[in-house]
């Protein structure tokens, strides 16, 4: 048997140099192509080139007529005018001149009018039912509801909101049948109130609840003017288009009303990301880059917030209070802020790579986004970050995403409705507008699919 012999000056030479070429083994550095921080897309409201059919339909029932007994200058009339001028002169949401049609909303059916009988809204034989050119008819505003079929309509409203029958929900379950549904995409439902004057009966739609009575505007500030609504129903850009025109021409009388705008397909107009970062609490470094063993992470810092957390710390558990800018979309709900809630992608270094880790059940611990605030046009929160629930030294990225599922009421649905009455003869009340509004909102919720409001990503180094 032959035997080599390897002398021992040769091993003496060659672990140095194996010590040598491991040691000179180049550091991998991951940089943004490959972690990037991309917020999920926002649903595109798309721009729409079809011809637009815009409907006008006005309540002919006989509670509207107290809005122009006496006063052909009312709110209400001036509102009639002001809705006709909008959609017709000047400039319109889409490049071709919509057609316009108008309706008197009646029992069973609509009456199709003319652009002259609809001016005649603001005269009392519109509603009085004197008159053969207008029947009498009482509330039935689902009627007016129809299934636009392959037409593009914007659909509008006017009317006191008073919906005769027991069923409280019938009005929803038609505009949710016809033009607020996932097959219709980027569609919204817009509702407009105004106060205006008022002297006639305001008739009960539930002699349960409450009794007709005489109500009376003359004399009383404007908070005790009778509420009346202009529904819109359609594309969410081409509602947007008509009220943004609306107040243009009179932004005095646009102030003193309300409006509220429920559109599922996104709550802002930009997601916010991490920017003007805040300062750190002591011994928490925000560095340039970072690097562990043999990889570096070299990140855009913004979007990436980058920290490095040494050895021995006096506070296991820390927090960070971030303000970043954010924009709702306009007119939007204001967000619930305790629906918030946020989907945590983590990524570990494998020796090749980053890679989603869920093995490593406390990491999902680690950082707490909390205490959400938006006030200002400013998104607030503040992260928690526990040091424990990070069990070794490394790089540890966190791709954050908070998502907002559901909206608050807005303040004066429940000031506007008649659970709010200070007497049972509180005309400045509407019955059953607070649970009209809920369900819309409800409705919204429902077709919410990626309410993003944030997306946040952290590279955070345990040393």
């Amino acid at each position: 048997m032959i035997k080599f012999r390897v002398p021992l000056k040769f091993w003496l030479i060659l672990f140095p140099a194996l010590l040598i070429v491991a040691a000179c083994k180049p550091v991998s550095v991951v940089t943004n192509s490959e972690l990037p921080c991309k917020p999920p897309p926002l649903k595109e409201i798309a721009n729409r080139s079809t011809p637009l059919k815009i409907s006008i339909n006005v309540d002919g029932s006989g509670s509207m007529y107290g809005y122009i007994k006496n006063d052909s200058n009312s709110r209400y009339a001036q509102t009639i005018t002001l809705l006709d001028s909008v959609v017709s002169l000047g400039k319109h949401s889409r490049s071709a001149k919509p057609s316009i049609e108008h309706y008197r909303i009646g029992e069973r059916t609509t009456q199709e009018i003319t652009a002259n009988q609809y001016q005649k809204a603001k005269l009392p034989e519109f509603y009085t039912g004197t008159s053969s050119e207008f029947p009498k008819v009482t509330s039935h505003l689902d009627v007016a509801i129809e299934n636009p079929e392959d037409e593009e309509q914007l659909l509008i409203l006017i009317t006191d909101l008073d919906q005769q029958g027991t069923d409280r929900n019938k009005l929803n379950k038609k505009i949710e049948d016809t033009y607020f549904n996932k097959q219709l995409p980027n569609n919204a439902v817009g509702i407009l109130g105004i106060k205006s004057e008022y002297n006639h009966t305001v008739y009960s739609v539930d002699k349960n609840i409450y009794k007709d009575f005489d109500y009376t505007t003359q004399g009383k500030e404007l908070e005790l003017y009778r509420p009346f609504y202009v529904i819109f129903l359609g594309h969410y850009k081409d509602i947007i288009h008509y009220l943004e025109k609306m107040k243009q021409k009179d932004p005095e009388f646009f102030d003193t009303s309300e409006f509220s705008l429920f559109y599922p397909d996104r709550v802002a107009t930009k997601i916010a990301t991490l920017h003007n970062l805040p300062s750190l609490p002591q011994d928490i470094i925000r560095p340039s880059s970072l690097q562990s063993g043999k990889v570096a992470v070299e990140v855009k810092s913004p979007p990436y917030e980058i920290l490095e957390i040494p050895k021995r710390i006096d506070n296991d558990n820390f927090d960070i209070n971030y303000s970043l800018s954010f924009t709702p979309l306009k007119y939007s709900l204001p967000i619930n802020y305790n629906s918030i809630i946020t989907e945590t992608e983590i990524l570990t270094y494998d020796l090749q790579s980053f890679t989603p880790n869920n093995s490593i059940i406390s990491l999902k611990k680690a950082i707490n986004l909390n205490s959400w605030e938006i006030t200002n046009n400013n998104l607030k929160f503040t992260n928690t970050i526990d040091i424990n629930s990070i069990p070794d030294p490394g790089i540890y990225i966190f791709n954050i995403n908070a998502m907002a599922e559901s909206f608050l009421d807005e303040d004066w649905w429940h000031q506007w409705d008649f659970s709010s009455k200070t007497s049972d003869q509180d005309g400045s009340k509407t019955y059953n507008l607070l649970n009209f509004m809920k369900n819309l909102k409800q409705t919204t919720v429902d077709l919410m699919e990626q309410p993003s409001i944030g997306y946040f990503c952290y590279a955070i180094q345990k040393n």
